[in-house]
């Protein structure tokens, strides 16, 4: 149903219930997949008929490609997930970055990137891209560690928040690295939800990041490099 979803530009109303019927039922092991169930939902809205035409959006497909790629490879046992949310100062978990490089720290790990010399200025201008590459980064490193757990992510760009949380972006860059967040977060059975910090609260990742060392070493003394 999901190829045959994504191959069309139109489909009727009665086809896309059957199919946002049967991944809403899949929700019921997979929670977090209600996130990719928005859309579907919501391109709905005013058809009346069930006979009426609905297009698939670039949303849609996005959406569908992202179900079709977890049930092609992902074929496991699902654990029930905590029930409560964890938050960055019960995890030990910070990310952040600047226009240079970026960082992030998990539980006396941490792992630093500086950008490639090659990134035009147009992505070093959009911060809202360079603070998820930290924050990817940190879940591509630490899912295992992160599995079943209801995460709030502390982020000091207020611009992300609703990119996080909604699971969708304008900006194709930006769209690249959620996919891959996505994924991660449905393989492991984890949740996410943003929440805008102060910089300032930020102290280990910002220090990470800024390559103030002696500062770093105060915040966590006994921290271990990864990558």
């Amino acid at each position: 149903m999901l190829k045959e979803l994504i191959s069309r530009k139109k489909v009727t109303l009665k086809y896309l219930q059957s199919v946002t019927g049967a991944l809403a039922f899949c929700c019921k092991a997979i929670p977090v997949g209600r996130d990719f169930l928005r859309r579907l939902y919501t391109s709905m809205i005013g058809v009346n008929k069930s006979y009426h035409f609905v297009r698939v959006s670039n949303g849609i497909r996005d959406n569908a490609l992202i179900w079709l790629d977890f049930l092609e490879n992902i074929n496991g046992r699902y654990s029930f997930p905590e029930p409560n949310w964890s938050s960055n100062d019960t995890l030990q978990l910070f990310t952040d970055s600047s226009n240079s490089a970026g960082g992030a720290y998990f539980q006396g790990e941490w792992s630093y990137i500086k950008w490639p010399k090659s990134w035009s200025e147009d992505i070093l201008r959009e911060m809202s891209f360079l603070e998820l590459v930290p924050i990817v980064l940190a879940f591509s490193i630490w899912s295992t560690k992160l599995a079943n757990k209801k995460v709030l992510l502390h982020t000091d760009n207020e611009a992300l928040v609703p990119i996080i949380n909604n699971k969708t972006s304008k900006s194709d860059k930006i769209m690249t690295l959620l996919r891959h967040l996505i994924f991660i977060i449905i393989e492991r059975n984890i949740q996410i939800k943003a929440v805008h910090i102060l910089g300032a609260e930020n102290k280990i990742a910002d220090a990470i990041f800024r390559l103030q060392w002696d500062r770093f070493r105060k915040e966590a003394p006994l921290a271990v490099r990864i990558i």
